[in-house]
């Protein structure tokens, strides 16, 4: 006897981009337990529900991304915010 999963809720990127947008109450965020990179700091993972989705939500520009646990923080670093200050130190001509 063997114990399936239940499928995840079957939300688009674009669904859930426009009920993060509208505030909508069905939404949460947090972050996965255990979490060890700092990369962390600037996101959370998405809830719909109250169950954990495969997608984490930019806290400085509020985009969600596609996010598989064991990619580990890959999508963090790709992404280009367009709120983050710039680190470089190569002055602006």
């Amino acid at each position: 006897m063997s114990i399936t999963k239940p499928p995840k809720s079957t939300l688009s990127k674009v669904d859930i981009q426009a009920l993060v947008t509208l505030n909508d109450p069905s939404i949460s965020f947090a972050k996965p337990a255990n979490v060890r990179s700092e990369v962390w700091t600037n996101y959370s993972q998405i809830y719909y529900k109250n169950e954990g989705l495969d997608y984490i939500i930019c806290s400085l520009c509020r985009v969600v991304l596609k996010w598989i646990s064991e990619n580990g923080t890959r999508v963090m670093s790709h992404h280009n915010c367009t709120k983050q200050k710039s680190t470089s130190t190569t002055p602006v001509r």
